[in-house]
């Protein structure tokens, strides 16, 4: 019964949150749109034509695709774009991922606590945390990050339960294939600090290791599928090429703490704007817990002498994890990194918040039915409320009613220095004050609330008022759209311009979105969150409304919407950039990460990549930018400029065209017969990678790296060619966990018949 009244609970928190979902809307910010869904799209595409996709030809000449784990290739999520358009896909995606995070953090509680509102606490502050709800604009987090508590539930049950090694490991696969490691390791780390704080206790020192090594073991062989190809890909990537500041980007700045207290205080995407450290630095969730949650941590605090020994822990974890996630802002994390090379090679310092997140959540709930209020103290917190209800309802009656003298009142209390300030106008302050005082008197209320309902002890619905709270402060961090701003393959097929696809894969596209500054989809999701008057954003009432500029960028095929249709372009976007191909664009002196350079269209190499076409999108400003003299077509706003001199993708030493009888292509797979005259080479303008095979005349030969592309050796007369993808270490990982799995499905077995027969 405890589970249904959970199950309804949840279910009418996430109604409240995104009920927009059952109206025919969806969320469209960030990754999701850029390189997530399109992702999607294409694996699904040669998913359904019998091709399992290991390599994708259509962005930067060619990439590893199986390698690339934020992909989530082979999580149960692909099954979803199979079966609904992309936007009820990634809708059902995320409210199942929410559910999933709720009841992970009420099992882990119900460790500990059983009672009903303990269990809605712990379960709505983590279904609901900053974390989650600013990760669901990335499929691979919100596929990851609720898998964080049942993994730290798994390990406390290694050591007592003989089949908790097996669900440790079957979850850590989950996370993995989910799609984001860096979670994998911090959660696999924090639940062998849980294990420890808690079995070690109780002595055996040595049986506790021994379970350990072996989890480790298993979930290092059952996961090697999808760990063995993507290190194989990472240590490839300009990731390992990032400086120490690169490697530091995501520091928690110490001013944004003050969103423990005001989750948009100085970021709000559906207000549009951002002040204070937001405005020029990286944005951050941080974490929060509810006013409620801060008065109980509090109250915990003021005891900290009496704590148990686990409570005590989980203060000491917040508190390392809070110091740590300053990074640049501390003045030994420079040298942290150099002895730690993980802290190198990662990005994000404040994710460790994730944890401290996790351990408040977890000191909340744990004396949630502990902790009661004295008279005095409950009159003392209930007063400092009304009172501040009656400041903020006051100030906001004078925002509204009269901004300008509020305004100017300001002004002469600052010396002056409103008026001179490069951000602060009358406009933008005004906005920020409604914003942020309205938030404020919601919190206050709800709090006030639920400090009376805690005071008499009727927990349950003080648990609710915490929901309610944390519900209503992240709100303002999403902006819905219709559905059908994803477009599915079969609707952009429909309007893709013919242009696109007469080259018949012979050639490749530069496109000017995503190229050049200001006409890419980061710019884009730049001017929807910081709009007028903070910017001179494009991004209009109408426009957050149709979102008809966004599907103009999709239309146009800004990458990665090309991969959805398959057609190749010689830049994109994505997360493991090889360094050998961003090497041959780069111009700044900063390894890229996520892009190459900006290619200009008149970059000579161009040609010898086969781009024959540079595509501008005439909405966006040139900025001065010299285009190409021959304008081959004019397409609704687009444009087509010739590359002058572009060689085809197959040709042979001399640059001519190679002569094709037969082609045949998949992102695995590329068969052709080509005529030489006498023995030479053919040139294959896509990007050379070790682990592409081929034979010639049913001869293996070997494929050479020609200045990053592929060359083979062709005989006199005709030439069958066969070009397959062979990612070793994919193969051999698979192999491994299907082994291993074999192996644990038969330990089931057996301790499940020696538990029978006793």
């Amino acid at each position: 019964m405890k589970y249904k009244q959970l199950f309804l609970l949840a279910a009418l928190f996430l109604f409240f949150q995104f009920h927009p979902f059952l109206f025919g809307k969806t969320l469209f910010f960030g990754d999701n749109y850029s390189l997530m869904i399109p992702g999607k799209l294409f694996t699904v595409e040669w998913l359904e034509s019998g091709v399992l996709p290991l390599w994708n030809p259509t962005i930067f000449s060619g990439i590893p695709w199986i390698g690339d784990i934020n992909q989530s290739i082979l999580y149960p999520t692909t099954a979803f774009f199979f079966l609904f358009s992309p936007a009820i896909a990634l809708n059902i995606t995320i409210v199942i991922h929410l559910f999933l995070a709720f009841f992970g953090m009420v099992l882990l509680v119900r460790r500990w606590q059983s009672d009903l509102p303990s269990m809605v606490v712990g379960g709505v502050l983590w279904m609901f945390s900053t974390h989650l709800m600013g990760s669901i604009h990335n499929l691979s987090i919100i596929q990851s990050l609720p898998w964080f508590p049942w993994i730290i539930w798994a390990g406390l049950e290694i050591g007592s339960r003989k089949r908790a090694i097996l669900v440790f490991s079957f979850l850590v696969m989950l996370q993995l294939a989910g799609g984001y490691p860096q979670h994998v390791l911090l959660s696999i780390g924090t639940a062998v600090l849980f294990s420890a704080i808690c079995f070690l206790r109780k002595g055996n020192y040595w049986q506790w290791l021994q379970q350990w090594l072996l989890a480790a073991a298993i979930v290092v062989g059952v996961s090697s599928v999808f760990w063995l190809p993507f290190v194989d890909v990472f240590v490839r990537s300009t990731r390992m090429l990032q400086t120490v500041e690169q490697a530091q980007v995501g520091s928690l700045h110490p001013v944004m703490l003050a969103k423990v207290f005001l989750v948009t205080m100085f970021d709000n995407p559906v207000a549009g704007f951002k002040w204070g450290p937001a405005w020029s630095g990286e944005q951050n969730v941080v974490f929060y817990v509810s006013w409620l949650g801060i008065i109980i941590l509090g109250f915990v605090l003021t005891g900290f002498r009496r704590l148990p020994k686990l409570d005590m822990f989980l203060l000491l974890l917040s508190g390392v994890t809070i110091v740590l996630s300053l990074g640049l802002y501390l003045p030994f994390y420079a040298a942290l990194q150099r002895m730690l090379p993980l802290l190198r090679i990662g990005r994000y310092p404040s994710m460790l918040l994730i944890i401290t997140n996790i351990s408040l959540i977890l000191l909340i709930a744990r004396n949630f039915s502990k902790i009661t209020f004295s008279k005095k103290f409950f009159w003392l917190v209930f007063t400092t409320f009304v009172l501040l209800f009656m400041v903020v309802i006051s100030l906001l009656l004078v925002v509204w009613l009269e901004p300008n003298g509020l305004w100017q009142w300001m002004n002469g209390l600052s010396g002056g220095r409103l008026v001179g300030s490069a951000f602060h106008t009358f406009e933008r302050d005004t906005i920020i004050l409604r914003t942020l005082l309205s938030q404020l008197l919601a919190v206050t209320v709800i709090s006030c609330a639920g400090l009376v309902y805690f005071y008499k002890r009727r927990l349950f619905l003080a648990a609710i008022c915490i929901g309610l709270d944390i519900v209503i402060s992240t709100h303002g961090m999403f902006i819905f759209a219709d559905n059908s701003v994803y477009s599915s393959r079969q609707q952009l097929r429909s309007s893709l311009t013919p242009t696109y696809v007469d080259n018949q894969g012979r050639a490749r596209f530069l496109t000017r979105n995503s190229n050049m500054p200001y006409a890419d989809f980061g710019s884009y999701w730049e001017a929807l969150v910081v709009r007028e008057p903070f910017s001179d954003s494009y991004v209009t009432q109408q426009e957050l409304t149709e979102q008809a500029i966004l599907q103009q960028l999709r239309d146009g095929l800004t990458p990665n919407w090309n991969m959805v249709v398959g057609v190749p372009v010689v830049h994109g976007y994505t997360t493991l950039l090889p360094q050998d191909y961003a090497a041959i664009w780069q111009v700044s002196d900063l390894p890229r990460i996520n892009f190459i350079d900006t290619i200009e269209s008149s970059n000579e190499l161009l040609a010898q990549w086969a781009v024959g076409q540079y595509v501008v999108d005439t909405w966006f400003p040139l900025y001065g930018e010299q285009l190409p003299d021959e304008k081959f077509a004019s397409i609704d706003n687009l444009d087509f400029y010739v590359i002058p001199g572009a060689l085809d993708r197959f040709r042979y030493e001399n640059d001519l065209p190679a002569k094709l009888s037969l082609r045949a292509e998949t992102p695995n797979e590329l068969v052709l017969t080509v005529v030489a005259s006498d023995a030479s080479h053919l040139i294959i303008a896509d990007r050379y990678d070790k682990d592409w095979r081929a034979t010639v005349n049913d001869s293996e030969v070997s494929i050479e790296n020609y200045n990053g592309m592929r060359r083979i050796p062709l005989e006199q007369g005709q030439n069958r060619i066969r070009m397959w993808y062979e990612p070793k270490l994919f193969y051999f990982g698979l192999g491994i966990s299907m082994l291993t799995a074999a192996f644990c499905t038969a330990y089931f077995f057996i301790v499940r018949k020696k538990l029978s027969s006793h």
